[in-house]
């Protein structure tokens, strides 16, 4: 699952933040303060490195813009980490400096769960494109359990993004559940169909391995039947003489 840094020192946004994003494939985890926070950037634990953080503005020992500047003068991999930034305060200019300290973008409280989300996805598709090859693009393809592929569609359940004809298409969370559901009904069906295909050619292969010469037969009298194309035998699942033609049973006529 992929997982989120929110530096905010409200413990009550937490938990309903952290259920609604793990509906969508995120573990959000949570810092109430810059140095927690910093320390777990850095040292993520077993759950792998954070693909994006969320900081406040207004938090304890340094404020969310200080917050933002120490990020982005670390080095490797957190020095160009996504950042969202959250504030109470919607005045413009708050917004124009957390984009020149390095935020990639702002979102003002009190903001909607579906809006975040929204910007997070965004915010990880421009800055973590991930466009597989034309030749990976095969119809109803999950060779990758996180993708489902459909010619120039593939949809990418792990990140939750949406790519046709290799360009990202942007998706509300409700039209990405819609799709994922078509797209799933879509290959479980190719899935039977060929299961189908595959059970009725085995048991015709199986029949006509198994069938036997009915005594004293030769060719089929059908005076309509070539030289070759009818033979009398006798069907084991009919227990009676019938002719073989081809690809189908036919009644005997000897």
């Amino acid at each position: 699952m992929r997982r989120l840094l929110l530096i905010d020192d409200h413990e009550h946004l937490a938990p309903p933040l952290a259920a609604f994003f793990k509906r969508h494939g995120f573990e959000l985890q949570h810092a109430t303060r810059p140095s927690q926070g910093l320390a777990l950037l850095h040292n993520p634990g077993p759950g792998g490195a954070f693909e994006a953080a969320i900081l406040d503005v207004m938090l304890p020992e340094m404020d969310g813009f200080e917050l933002c500047r120490t990020i982005r003068r670390s080095t490797g991999p957190v020095g160009t980490l996504p950042l969202l930034m959250l504030t109470a305060r919607g005045d413009v200019m708050d917004r124009v400096v957390g984009l020149e300290m390095g935020a990639d973008d702002y979102l003002p409280k009190p903001f909607e769960p579906r809006e975040l989300l929204a910007r997070i996805q965004t915010v990880l598709r421009r800055v973590l494109p991930s466009a597989p090859g034309p030749a990976a693009h095969h119809a109803g393809s999950t060779h990758n359990t996180g993708l489902l592929q459909f010619e120039d569609l593939v949809v990418d359940l792990d990140r939750r993004q949406v790519l046709v004809q290799g360009r990202a298409a942007e998706l509300t969370s409700t039209e990405f559940e819609l799709l994922v559901l078509l797209a799933r009904t879509r290959a479980l069906t190719q899935a039977l169909m060929a299961a189908t295909a595959a059970t009725a050619v085995t048991a015709v292969t199986a029949e006509t391995a198994t069938t036997t010469r009915a005594p004293g037969n030769g060719r089929c009298s059908n005076p309509t039947a070539t030289a070759s194309a009818f033979r009398c035998w006798r069907r084991p699942t009919a227990n009676a003489r019938a002719c073989w033609a081809g690809p189908h049973w036919a009644p005997c006529c000897c």
